[in-house]
């Protein structure tokens, strides 16, 4: 066994110094994904990152997020690493001029992916788009293995770490009631029979809507960015299904978009994090005042309080 482990060692320093094990492996290139490959680079390690989307697609900018402006602060730190070059604030005044971020209230989604995109592109990141991760092999104790499809190719990666960077995807999938599971999912220009149902995070087509009477189940952030979609698509009718008899009016966790929360909230306590946490749920969150004023621009929109409504 001490034999084999040395020969192992040895095949394993010489691939490195050809180039073929990666230092770091990062599972996502997003926002997060990004960030850690810049701190990694900070610290004078390598990273690459593999994503499943392609290029410029990467996290839910150009897919899942329907919101029209993002609901953090304009001035967010977000990926500049204490850079002033690389704030949001420097890329905006770079494309629009000084004058429109002063008068600038939200960020716009699609400014924000376009920003995110530069960011990756102006630091020449290791980004290869198209590779999804479909199996991670932790069996050998100097190297991690990962199984990459690209392009309907599969090939092996050799990586000293891997972190993962999966956005809201890490979190488990999402809670679909057994009644409503055994319809199809997706809406298909040729169907006819009623009740196709998407979850928020699916991807839709949103011509689909266009005629449709639209049910929209629940009525936080992307219940009213769903309902002002189909809207927008040209829904005939949508009506937002409201389990609360109110709405949340105040948004306690707004402070998490300042710097002071981002810098303190690592040294919290692990109780103070979990009591935060469970206060935000038993209190609920507000949507947001865009995403309703969005919805009221139609009045073929309806809010109905439905007690028994299950929240998808």
């Amino acid at each position: 066994m001490k034999i084999f482990r040395a020969r192992q060692d040895r095949r394993l320093k010489k691939l490195r110094r050809e180039g073929q094990v990666l230092e770091v492996a990062i599972v996502g290139a997003g926002m997060n994904g990004l960030a850690a490959a810049m701190a990694l680079r900070f610290a004078g390690i390598s990273a690459c990152l593999l994503d499943k989307a392609s290029r410029g697609s990467e996290g839910p900018w150009l897919t899942t997020a329907r919101m029209e402006f993002l609901r953090s602060p304009k001035q967010v730190s977000g990926l500049a690493m204490d850079l002033p070059a690389l704030t949001f604030r420097a890329w905006s005044e770079a494309q629009h001029g000084t004058p429109a971020w002063e008068t600038l209230d939200k960020i716009s989604r699609l400014d924000w992916a376009a920003y995110v995109d530069w960011y990756g592109r102006v630091l020449k990141l290791d980004i290869r788009s198209e590779h999804a991760v479909k199996q991670i092999d932790l069996s050998s104790n100097n190297v991690v293995e990962l199984l990459v499809e690209h392009r309907g190719q599969s090939q092996k990666v050799l990586a000293r770490r891997v972190i993962f960077a999966l956005g809201l995807a890490a979190f488990g999938e999402p809670a679909i009631p057994d009644f409503i599971s055994g319809f199809p999912r997706a809406l298909k220009t040729e169907d006819t029979v009623q009740g196709r149902w998407s979850h928020s995070s699916d991807p839709v087509d949103c011509s689909l809507l266009r005629g449709r009477t639209i049910v929209v189940v629940g009525a936080s952030a992307s219940a009213m960015d769903c309902a002002a979609t189909a809207l927008e698509s040209g829904a005939e009718r949508v009506d937002i299904l409201v389990r609360r008899h109110d709405f949340p009016r105040i948004n306690y966790a707004k402070g998490a978009g300042q710097p002071g929360f981002e810098h303190g909230y690592a040294s919290m306590p692990d109780e103070w994090k979990l009591g935060l946490l469970q206060h935000f749920s038993q209190v609920g969150f507000p949507p947001p005042r865009n995403s309703v004023l969005r919805v009221s621009r139609y009045p073929r929109s309806a809010c109905a309080d439905f007690s028994v409504a299950v929240f998808l």
